[in-house]
Parts: structure tokens; C-alpha cells; sequence
């Protein structure tokens, strides 16, 4: 027997409204998060920005002092690379907290570099 118009139609309408049934599940699943664990994902972020911000104080001795001393370049880098990847990641996925967070990082990272390679030592 063969599948009418009607029939494949009928099917169709079926799996959307599965999907859109489980769709509602995982909300629904999402809402009955302990509440820490939906804390956590809101102070995510913010501690990903502290995180960036701990070299700070080590390159602004670099820079008031004019020497780089034994210093590794490898931990700007990196978090310049870093930052940049999430950056993309967060933009194409279209997670806000994902892209700002790691621009300001990006961002940083770019600057503790500039400072460190530009260091008249």
C-alpha cells in the first residue's frame, strides 16, 4: 500500500507537534533547575571577566618599570586566541553571555599583548 498526500501530510503534522512538545519539555526542564545551578550560569560571566582582568596589575609593573624581567609571552597570547575563538563561537551560536564576555576578553588580551611586545626592554 502507498502513502496517500493526505497521509504524509497527517505524519508531518505529527512530528511537529512532537517536536514541539519536547521543545516545551526541555523549557520546562530548564525552569526546574535548582536554583544555584541557575546562579551559577548568571555569575558565569562575570567570572570569566575577573579572570581577564588578573594580569592587570602585572602589566602595569611591565609598563611602569620598562622590563619584562623573565615573563612568558605564552599567557597573553593565548588568552587573545582565546577570547577570540569564544568570541566567534558566542556569535554564531548567538549566546550574548558567550560573545560580550569573551570580547572583553579578546579585548584584554590584545592590550596585555600590545603592552608586553611593546615594551621598550
Amino acid at each position: 500500500s502507498t502513502k496517500t498526500e493526505s497521509d504524509t501530510n497527517q505524519d508531518k503534522s505529527t512530528q511537529s507537534a512532537s517536536s514541539t512538545t519536547t521543545s516545551a519539555n526541555n523549557m520546562s526542564e530548564l525552569s526546574d533547575l535548582p536554583w544555584w545551578v541557575s546562579m551559577a550560569g548568571q555569575l558565569a560571566p562575570w567570572a570569566a571577566f575577573i579572570v581577564f582582568l588578573a594580569p592587570v596589575p602585572t602589566i602595569r609593573q611591565v609598563v611602569r618599570d620598562q622590563n619584562i624581567g623573565s615573563l612568558p609571552l605564552l599567557p597573553y597570547s593565548s588568552m587573545t586566541a582565546n577570547g577570540f575563538v569564544w568570541l566567534v563561537y558566542g556569535l554564531l551560536k548567538g549566546e550574548s553571555k558567550i560573545y560580550i564576555t569573551n570580547f572583553a576578553g579578546f579585548c584584554l588580551g590584545c592590550w596585555y599583548y600590545y603592552q608586553y611586545t611593546h615594551c621598550n626592554c
